[in-house]
């Protein structure tokens, strides 16, 4: 969506600036919800890479079962059942992670800052925790500090500042500026 299509509409200039900026925001929202939904199917695909690497283990070790003495068959299964509990841990952990990006994500989204990536980069994850309820703990302290140091990296809570676009070939910071400009530049004026 344009402003030009909008003000071919008939949309007065301010209106047409006002449904831009919340198209903006509507877009932005989308794009939030997309990368929510991203990561979701990250974490189902990788829990289910998991769960198809355990069955295969579990595949082979049955095969070879079939050829084992009972003494051989009490070995092999509490080395599976090791190898079993250490895959679950580590599937585990890579879920948890998992979970405590997306709210990371979530949260600096919340947050309105503009470059995510760098953002993160600034983050001492250490300090940042995932509580019983699925909340970050620490987050919002380090962001607001974040604030302070570093603003550029959110987007302002200001309105959109006025774009001018129809000047009718006049000059818009005035004809003395532009005087003095010429004068300094050593240029003549027309």
């Amino acid at each position: 969506m344009k402003k030009a299509e909008l003000l071919k509409l008939g949309l007065e200039e301010e209106t047409a600036q006002k449904v831009i900026v919340l198209h903006g925001k509507s877009t932005e929202e989308k794009k939030a919800a997309l990368e929510k939904a991203t990561t979701d199917l990250a974490g189902a695909l990788a829990e289910t890479e998991t769960v198809q690497a355990q069955l295969a283990d579990a595949n082979k070790a049955i095969a070879k079962f079939e050829k084992m003495d009972v003494e051989g068959i009490k070995a092999a299964t509490a080395e599976y059942k090791e190898k079993f509990e250490a895959a679950e841990k580590e599937s585990v952990e890579k879920i948890a992670a998992l979970k405590m990006n997306h709210k990371i994500d979530e949260g600096l989204n919340k947050a309105a800052v503009v470059n995510i990536k760098a953002v993160r980069a600034l983050l001492n994850y250490d300090d940042i925790i995932l509580d019983d309820k699925g909340e970050l703990v620490g987050l919002n302290k380090q962001v607001e500090a974040l604030k302070e140091s570093d603003p550029n990296q959110f987007t302002p809570d200001k309105d959109i500042p006025k774009i001018i676009t129809d000047t009718k070939n006049k000059p818009v910071i005035g004809d003395k500026m532009t005087d003095s400009i010429m004068k300094g530049a050593g240029l003549s004026h027309k």
